[in-house]
């Protein structure tokens, strides 16, 4: 049986997605992962967890659609894509990843509000450990 890596995992996880090798590439690289060959079980929770959190955000800074495609070939077929995302589905990703990234105390992404805080003009939702910076 072949070994569960961390690609075939986020190529499985979030249904209608068909991430490229180089995005896996760049996914893993951002969540601490150097191979996305790496054996999903030998990964820390938190290197699966930012995987996902970084999976979400590429889909929500993707196109909203993508095109269907289709070959047939005598009895062969294959189609693929098709793939959208409503407005509020982009919404629940960018709020999905910012939980991981909350759990971790990473910056959270998307959606700033900038006003007046401690001496000057900041992105008041940004926090650390729940507290604003």
């Amino acid at each position: 049986m072949a070994e569960y890596t961390i690609s075939d995992y986020l190529r499985g996880v979030v249904r209608g997605t068909e991430p490229t090798d180089s995005a896996l590439k760049g996914i893993c690289l951002s969540a601490g992962i150097d191979d996305p060959s790496a054996s999903y079980a030998d990964l820390s929770l938190r290197q699966q967890r930012l995987a996902l959190a970084f999976l979400y955000m590429w889909i929500a800074t993707g196109p909203s659609g993508s095109e269907k495609w289709s070959e047939k070939d005598g009895d062969w077929s294959q189609s693929g894509g098709g793939a959208s995302y409503s407005r509020d589905q982009i919404r629940l990703y960018i709020r999905l990843a910012n939980d991981i990234f909350d759990e971790y105390g990473l910056d959270r992404i998307g959606n700033p509000v900038w006003g007046f805080r401690g001496g000057g003009i900041r992105n008041i939702r940004r926090t650390r450990n729940g507290r604003h910076i």
